[in-house]
């Protein structure tokens, strides 16, 4: 069985937005008989989910297009931390 991981910078969300379509990517992957785990902020600890948001608002107070990127560099980060796994 092939297996997919797909990381998602952001919280869950029931409707609307780029997590309805990694949750319909998740779906028809299922379909095809891919094993399909969704990884978003709320899969991280408790004490480490709003950490890059905090950067970004620090980083875009002082540069502000920067802190977005900052953001995404954490983020990166924090995945391969805490999932690093083989898919």
């Amino acid at each position: 069985m092939k297996s997919a991981i797909i990381y998602y910078p952001g919280f869950l969300s029931k409707v609307g937005g780029a997590f309805f379509h990694a949750r319909n990517f998740e779906n028809e992957l299922r379909n095809m008989g891919w094993a399909v785990r969704v990884i978003t902020l709320d899969s991280l600890p408790i004490w480490c989910r709003y950490v890059p948001h905090l950067v970004q608002l620090v980083v875009n107070s002082i540069y502000m297009p920067f802190g977005f990127l900052c953001k995404s560099h954490v983020i990166k980060f924090l995945y391969r931390y805490f999932f690093n796994e083989p898919a």
